[in-house]
């Protein structure tokens, strides 16, 4: 049995996504601040998130973390 590990770079860009997806937005742009990962491109990997995102998506965002609703 194999087993495939990923490398340390894949495996952070993992987690942050999960993070990005489960806590608010300010607790995760705190997160990344704090933990200072200290590799990677951290504004190459923000604009891939965010890639498909407008001005309106992320109002529409806020809006549904704030009245509690889950996308």
């Amino acid at each position: 049995m194999t087993v495939k590990i990923p490398e340390n770079e894949q495996l952070i860009e993992k987690v942050l996504l999960i993070l990005q997806k489960q806590l608010p937005p300010i607790d995760f742009l705190r997160f990344v601040a704090i933990f200072n990962l200290g590799k990677g491109d951290y504004l190459a990997f923000k604009n891939q998130l965010q890639e498909n995102e407008t001005v309106e998506s992320l109002c529409q965002k806020i809006d549904e973390y704030e009245t509690g609703e889950k996308p």
